[in-house]
């Protein structure tokens, strides 16, 4: 495995450095005691209730689902926006709207930053690599902007979040070989193809369009020979990662260089974190690379978010 950088060598190339590789490394960006609190206020207003939240990978409103060591593995969609347990919703705004990390959004957007989703993890089974461009974009396809927070000390079992470093190149043209560049355009479009016509059309879930999908993903990732990286991640530490850019989360009691379940109880370890989505100002958002957002805005704690609908 190569041993990939965190950042630029020179500070203030900090944006350069992403445009470059597709990610940055930002150790203890927002202070421990802040992710605590988020962590604590989940621990104790929002695990033990039995309201609906609305999840990520279902888009709807669930109850938890929780694995046999009692972690929450769907993760929450859009906690920013939690209107019924506002101790906890006042706690994560405290990690999204601090003064450091929106310094550095600041400067890797080149504008005032806006939050357009946002997600919290306490477990998962495990994310297959994406790009979120397929999902959701600027207008601009590559400006937007994911952020991932460790609220806790993410342990090596915990399923650790991966990049693929210079991944958000592979559609540039000259960056890669021309036919890697056409695999990957081939692998965009079977993607949202396949994404547009769940969310849009009302297709059924399709098991071998799926399958087609991953299949172009993997040939892409083999013949580019681009490889995950999972930084070890502490307390307050931020990876900030492109829209183009392949990511995903490795499956709890697994890691990069002995996947697969490493003993009993090796998915007890939980892995606290605050995954956020950010555009500039100046930008619009796309969803599915088709439908335009009429961004409602509203400020808290002098930061942007988007008004979910």
């Amino acid at each position: 495995m190569t041993n990939w950088p965190e950042g630029p060598a020179t500070p203030g190339s900090e944006r350069s450095f992403l445009q470059e590789h597709g990610y940055l490394v930002a150790r203890g960006l927002v202070p421990a005691d802040v992710c605590t609190r988020a962590k604590e206020a989940f621990l104790s207003e929002i695990k033990p209730s039995d309201d609906a939240f609305m999840r990520q990978t279902t888009t709807r409103a669930e109850r938890h689902n929780l694995s046999e060591y009692g972690l929450m593995t769907n993760p929450m969609l859009d906690v920013h926006n939690i209107q019924t347990h506002l101790p906890f919703t006042e706690a994560v705004l405290g990690v999204f709207t601090h003064q450091s990390l929106q310094a550095t959004l600041n400067e890797l957007l080149g504008d005032q930053p806006v939050m357009v989703q946002s997600m919290y993890f306490e477990s998962s089974r495990g994310t297959d690599a994406h790009m979120d461009s397929h999902f959701m974009d600027t207008e601009e396809r590559g400006a937007l902007l994911g952020a991932w927070i460790a609220l806790e000390d993410i342990d090596v079992l915990g399923g650790r979040f991966c990049v693929y470093p210079k991944s958000n190149r592979l559609l540039e043209d000259g960056a890669f070989e021309p036919q890697i560049t056409q695999l990957a355009r081939a692998y965009e479009d079977q993607s949202v193809s396949v994404i547009q016509g769940y969310q849009l059309h009302g297709k059924s879930f399709s098991l071998k369009e799926v399958t087609k999908t991953r299949k172009y993903l993997m040939s892409l990732i083999r013949a580019s020979g681009v490889e995950p990286y999972a930084p070890a991640l502490n307390c307050g530490d931020v990876v900030f990662f492109s829209s183009r850019t392949l990511h995903g989360s490795l499956k709890p009691g697994s890691s990069e260089l002995t996947p697969g379940l490493l003993g009993q109880g090796a998915g007890s370890y939980s892995r606290h974190s605050l995954t956020c989505h950010w555009i500039p100002k100046n930008q619009g958002l796309v969803f599915y690379h088709a439908i335009r957002d009429p961004l409602q805005l509203v400020s808290r704690h002098g930061t942007l978010f988007r008004q979910s609908p």
